[in-house]
């Protein structure tokens, strides 16, 4: 229970990266936390960020897959994260959390190889938004 407690304000952030605003990214924290208390304790051998991310990204597919998708959930991310649509999750992952590109596969259920090539993608973003930031300081 306590190591779910110092989890929540990473999950806030990761739930950021998946709804369209911050008052779905925190329905979403309470859901979660109340399903990985439901379920009780991981095994062992698991991480329980990791597992508690799958949790998270599952929740998040069931919302989509009930039809439930605010119109203008994409625009509102990109809005807020400059980052090409769909890389923030990887990127928040591998580059802030420091999860190994395999965990962030399957946290994300998604393979190893589409994990890199996003957070490439959202590492090329950054630098092409700071050279853009520079030269229009110079």
């Amino acid at each position: 229970m306590k190591d779910l407690v110092a989890l929540l304000p990473r999950l806030r952030r990761f739930a950021m990266t998946l709804c369209p605003s911050p008052s779905a990214a925190d329905d979403m924290v309470g859901a979660v936390t109340l399903r990985a208390l439901a379920h009780g304790q991981p095994a062992a051998d698991i991480r329980l960020d990791a597992w508690v991310y799958r949790l998270m990204r599952a929740l998040r597919q069931e919302t989509v897959d009930q039809g439930y998708e605010p119109p203008d959930a994409v625009a509102a991310v990109s809005r807020s994260i400059p980052l090409p649509v769909g890389t923030a999750p990887a990127f928040l992952l591998v580059n802030v959390e420091k999860f190994r590109y395999e965990v962030a596969a399957d946290v994300l259920g998604i393979a190893r190889e589409q994990v890199i090539r996003q957070v490439a993608e959202a590492r090329l973003s950054f630098a092409a938004a700071e050279t853009k930031t520079f030269e229009k300081r110079a």
